[in-house]
């Protein structure tokens, strides 16, 4: 699984691969959750994302970009409502695309006028239907950001908690079998 993650990850991050690796690496140590996951919700949510630009450079780093904060959210979400990661980050690409449902189960709700504060917020003008998907992404993300001021860094000031120390040693665990395992093969 690891290998075909590994794989993925380097053909959807193409030519940024290691500068999103160090942030995923980087990330999982602070917040003490395994790389590996870190990494798969990462390489999931490019493959989708970048589908939705020109596919040039600056597209696809901004759709790393994306990736990166759609990730750090959703387990801030879940590490404050103390609900499942893997959940948690699907129904965050789901309501980044556009889902109201799967906004409202990780607490936001998304409707005409969150969307409309968000773009106000953003500088955007004219009215969400017009906007590209890419755009709406974009708009549901600052939306969801917005309405979950209290859970934005809930991961990193948890890391003393007893729900936050059993991921840590789960982390730890798969972290430790991947390396013994790619030390065999």
């Amino acid at each position: 699984d690891v290998s075909e993650m590994e794989s993925k990850f380097d053909v959807v991050f193409r030519a940024m691969e290691k500068d999103v690796d160090g942030w995923a690496t980087k990330f999982a140590k602070n917040i003490g959750r395994s790389k590996y996951d870190i990494k798969t919700y990462l390489a999931d949510a490019q493959n989708l994302l970048v589908g939705f630009t020109d596919g040039s450079d600056e597209a696809r780093r901004s759709s790393a970009d994306l990736a990166q904060e759609m990730t750090s959210l959703a387990l801030d979400i879940a590490s404050f409502a103390n609900t499942d990661e893997d959940v948690a980050v699907q129904r965050m690409t789901k309501a980044v695309m556009g889902e109201s449902e799967a906004g409202k189960e990780l607490g936001a709700v998304l409707n005409d006028l969150t969307r409309a504060e968000a773009m106000q917020r953003m500088g955007m003008k004219g009215t969400y239907e017009k906007l590209t998907q890419y755009d709406k992404m974009l708009v549901n993300l600052n939306a969801i950001q917005y309405q979950s001021k209290d859970a934005i860094g809930d991961c990193a000031n948890s890391l003393d908690r007893y729900e936050s120390k059993t991921r840590q040693q789960q982390a730890a665990m798969k972290d430790l079998k991947v390396t013994v395992g790619n030390g065999l093969l």
